[in-house]
């Protein structure tokens, strides 16, 4: 389900009146709920829930382990990542005043709400897909978050992950720091300004700030993606004329 979809259903929400709406899409689900919120400019720092001494037991069977994140971690093979699906603001409870739904270390079961993302001032559950344990927050509270793609993407020869197999594969490569250059729209990806120009940069060029790297195309309007720092390219993640979404991985900079 693409972030315009989403935007759509809190449309629909905001229109009607109605205070909330489920829908789901294959093994996608998002629930929409209107509430009101008292907003605050701070927070508490995030909790951290120390370790806690306790007496030898018989080990239960082990089970998959829930992270609550924004963006792809590098999950140990029994993790499993939950992912932001919209843009908002990450709370870790109801309101400000409430304890948090759930702690470092707390078993949670299918359904059990982790978090609150609110976007366009709606705050949207996000569920526990499996029962497992919380191993961490990779997330503050009141941080922005944005839409994570589901699955890699890849370029011709240079084939290669986003998130953490794309940063191996810049760390092969003798460049430990390296930063990411993100759609800032749902569009479509063009390398070149016009089919019959070449391309406006290419793997290993350094490139300045501001320069611009690529074109995608957003409801027939072609809006230029700039580099926000100056690198070179170790990597182009996206096919040219490929579909992208809002924050999808476009290049990698080192």
């Amino acid at each position: 389900m693409t972030i315009e979809e989403i935007r759509e259903l809190i449309n629909v929400v905001n229109e009607s009146g109605i205070a909330e709406l489920e829908v789901q899409r294959g093994e996608n689900r998002v629930r929409i709920r209107r509430t009101q919120r008292e907003r605050h400019v701070g927070f508490a720092p995030l909790e951290v829930q120390p370790a806690v001494s306790a007496p030898p037991a018989a080990p239960p069977a082990p089970s998959p382990a829930v992270v609550a994140t924004s963006a792809p971690a590098g999950p140990a093979e029994n993790e499993l990542l939950i992912k932001s699906p919209i843009v908002g603001t990450f709370y870790e409870s109801s309101s400000p005043g409430s304890p948090p739904f759930v702690r470092v270390g707390e078993t949670v079961q299918p359904g059990a709400v982790l978090c609150i993302i609110e976007s366009m001032k709606l705050m949207n559950e996000i569920e526990a897909e499996i029962a497992g344990v919380v191993t961490s927050k990779l997330v503050g509270n009141g941080q922005p978050v944005i839409a994570v793609a589901a699955a890699p993407v890849h370029h011709g020869a240079h084939a290669i992950e986003t998130g953490p197999a794309a940063e191996a594969h810049a760390a092969k490569q003798g460049e430990g720091n390296i930063a990411y250059v993100t759609s800032p729209f749902v569009g479509t990806f063009y390398r070149a300004a016009s089919p019959d120009q070449p391309s406006l940069v290419e793997l290993g060029q350094t490139v300045k700030k501001g320069q611009v790297l690529c074109i995608v195309e957003a409801m027939k309007l072609m809006n230029e993606i700039e580099a926000d720092a100056s690198g070179t390219i170790k990597a182009i993640l996206v096919e040219n004329g490929q579909p992208v979404e809002y924050g999808q991985p476009l290049f990698i900079l080192a």
